[in-house]
């Protein structure tokens, strides 16, 4: 796929209904309607989504929802439709996401995976991103491991310049 095809966003309201059916169809335990406005009110939140035009439309692609406290920027989710998964849309969205909160001043981004996450962790592992810690059986649902990871977004500085 052509990543000048993607398009971020930031979500709105209107975006929920495809963004669920991203989000149901991709976990075990997936946020529901009211965790995602809740995201859309808090001031600290940024949630952006992907899209890809498609016949006379626009469709969601993937969506990532973080946020900016103190400095940081946490990632709370990230997640791409199922049958674009692999295509630069998770790319495309870190990128967004890094450049828009370096402009914010952001000095670090921190964000945790399941050590099983291969998929997840070569997306961060090409940002740059290293592991910090380890939290023992953090997932309740499977007892997995969470790898906390972070990178210094100092590092980033060719996603500052687009834009």
């Amino acid at each position: 796929m052509d990543q000048n095809s993607i398009e971020i966003k930031s979500m709105a309201v209107e975006d929920l209904d495809e963004i669920l059916a991203i989000e149901n169809s991709s976990f075990s335990k997936p946020w529901p309607r009211d965790v995602f406005m809740r995201e859309l009110q808090i001031p600290v939140s940024r949630n952006l989504v992907a899209t890809l035009r498609k016949d006379l439309h626009n469709e969601i692609a993937g969506y990532v929802t973080y946020w900016v406290v103190a400095g940081e920027l946490q990632v709370h989710k990230i997640c791409v439709r199922e049958d674009l998964r692999k295509s630069g849309v998770a790319s495309s969205l870190m990128a967004e996401m890094i450049r828009l909160s370096c402009r914010e001043g952001v000095g670090i981004c921190s964000l945790e995976v399941g050590r099983s996450n291969e998929g997840a962790k070569r997306l961060y592992e090409k940002f740059g991103f290293e592991v910090t810690d380890i939290r023992p059986q953090y997932y309740a649902e499977s007892g997995e491991d969470a790898m906390i990871l972070s990178l210094d977004l100092k590092k980033c500085l060719q996603f500052i310049s687009k834009g």
